[in-house]
């Protein structure tokens, strides 16, 4: 299992250093390899969540992260929702830390919109 997860951060790190290559002008002729790494870092992703899917089902045993991943998983149409926005937003900041500020950005409104979104519906349908 821990040979995908290795495997996936090595080609996103490729993948990384292609970009970089690229933008230098070199690797043109090999731009159509563009794709491969982060294709197959998300493979390997899948196959290393797939394999650990039995010890995800032990996370009700840390509270704390439990209630984490179900506070995020419960706004997940509206995080899906704005982080094209956050995207937009935060694009031209340094990369890591614009990594960082969209996903922080987009799960903190998705889950402002999902608060706002409950409480009009509950309003909405306690008068109709």
């Amino acid at each position: 299992g821990g040979v995908y997860l290795l495997l996936a951060l090595v080609l996103l790190v490729l993948y990384g250093v292609e970009k970089v290559l690229y933008k230098l002008g070199l690797l043109m002729q090999l731009q159509f390899l563009c794709f491969l790494f982060p294709i197959g870092s998300a493979v390997c992703l899948f196959i290393y969540m797939g394999s650990i899917e039995g010890k995800l089902k032990g996370i009700k045993d840390y509270p704390l992260l439990f209630r984490i991943f179900e506070w995020c998983s419960k706004a997940s149409f509206e995080i899906y929702i704005v982080q094209f926005t956050m995207i937009m937003v935060f694009r031209e900041i340094a990369f890591p830390l614009n990594l960082i500020l969209i996903v922080v950005g987009s799960v903190l409104c998705g889950n402002i919109i999902k608060i706002i979104t409950d409480a009009i519906v509950k309003i909405t349908c306690k008068s109709s």
